[in-house]
This record gives structure tokens, C-alpha cells and sequence, in this order.
């Protein structure tokens, strides 16, 4: 066609409830509601039930990072939308086996605060979608500087530079690695940053 065409990916509104700045004092009130140590390692995905977001395989891949390192949970906070979403719930539940270090928690469809609170107290926000349109929790976390771990799918890739923004992973054990990765060199970073702050 002669007319000019122009693509414009999705963005976030970072003026919105669920991006902008939030009080420390709030962001700990949430954390003590859903009983979620902020003084361990935190892995957050954001989703509703949904197979097609492997909530169980988010769980598994946590279960492989706690044989490195000391995760203090894998916050699944999940909005129920469809039918589906009950029988998901209970294979998630299931998978979780009472482990004390994972928290499902249910948010109604609109709690914009409480999810801004959840990303911003996270270590590393994961999304392991088997398909993804526009990730939005991957844009939301990256405004956040979080760190993000995402499966390479759908739309995914345009929004992470794999290594540079963010890491992409193919499987449960994939996802599982870079968590790892991005710990050990979250660690390292901040050792770097103490040891010049004291010299």
C-alpha cells in the first residue's frame, strides 16, 4: 500500500496503580499479609490459572533452584478468569504438596496495588508461558528494574534481549539455570558494589 505504515508495539503506563512508586512501608504490609520473608530470595510469577501460563512448571523449575540456593518461595499470585481456572488451581496445589516456601495466592481480576507491591519486592519476576502474546507482567517487571526470566515464546522475544534485559529459557530445567545464573550474578554484582562502597 502507498500510506505510510508504522507498528507500535504495547507499552505499560508507568502513571498507573500497578507501576508507579510505591511507600517501602506498603510494599511490607503486603509482604506480611501473605506471610513472604523479604529478607530471602523472592521468585514471583504473575498470571492467572492457566495451563497455557505452566503454573506447575514454574513450581518445578523452583524446586530445582532450592537445590543451589535458599529461595524463600515461588509467589504464584493468579487470577481465575475461566472455567479452567479451578481445575488448574487444584493441579497447582497439588504440585505445591504444602510446601511452606511457595504461596499461592489468589488477587481479584483488579488489584493493581497489590500487584505493583508483589513485582517490586521480587528478586526475579519469572513468566513461563507456553504462549504469550505482549507479555505484560515482562514489560511491568522490566519498568521495575527486575530482573526476568521468561520462556521464549510468542512475543516474549521482542521484549527480551536474552542476557541483556532479561533471560529466555526453552524448558522447566532451562528456566531453572537462569534462575541460577541470575542470582549468582545478582550476588556477585552487589558483593562488587559493598566491597567499593568500603574501600
Amino acid at each position: 500500500m502507498p500510506i505510510p505504515q508504522y507498528l507500535f508495539y504495547p507499552a505499560i503506563d508507568p502513571l498507573s496503580e500497578k507501576n508507579c512508586d510505591l511507600d517501602p512501608v506498603f510494599i511490607a504490609q503486603i509482604l506480611a499479609r501473605y506471610r513472604i520473608d523479604p529478607l530471602r530470595p523472592v521468585l514471583t510469577q504473575i498470571s492467572r490459572f492457566d495451563r497455557l501460563k505452566d503454573p506447575v512448571g514454574v513450581i518445578r523449575a523452583y524446586r530445582i533452584v532450592k537445590r543451589y540456593f535458599d529461595a524463600n518461595w515461588s509467589l504464584r499470585r493468579q487470577r481465575l478468569r475461566r472455567s479452567e481456572g479451578a481445575v488448574v488451581l487444584k493441579e497447582v496445589l497439588r504440585e505445591a504438596d504444602n510446601d511452606p516456601d511457595i504461596r499461592v495466592i489468589e488477587l481479584p481480576a483488579w488489584a493493581p496495588l497489590e500487584v505493583n507491591a508483589l513485582q517490586r519486592a521480587s528478586t526475579i519476576v519469572i513468566q513461563k508461558s507456553l504462549r504469550e502474546g505482549f507479555g505484560l507482567t515482562v514489560s511491568e517487571a522490566c519498568g521495575k528494574k527486575k530482573p526476568v526470566v521468561a520462556s521464549a515464546v510468542g512475543g516474549i522475544p521482542i521484549q527480551i534481549i536474552h542476557k541483556h534485559t532479561g533471560m529466555l529459557a526453552h524448558s522447566v530445567e532451562g528456566t531453572a539455570y537462569q534462575f541460577v545464573f541470575c542470582s549468582r550474578t545478582r550476588r556477585s554484582r552487589q558483593s562488587s558494589a559493598n566491597t567499593g562502597t568500603n574501600t
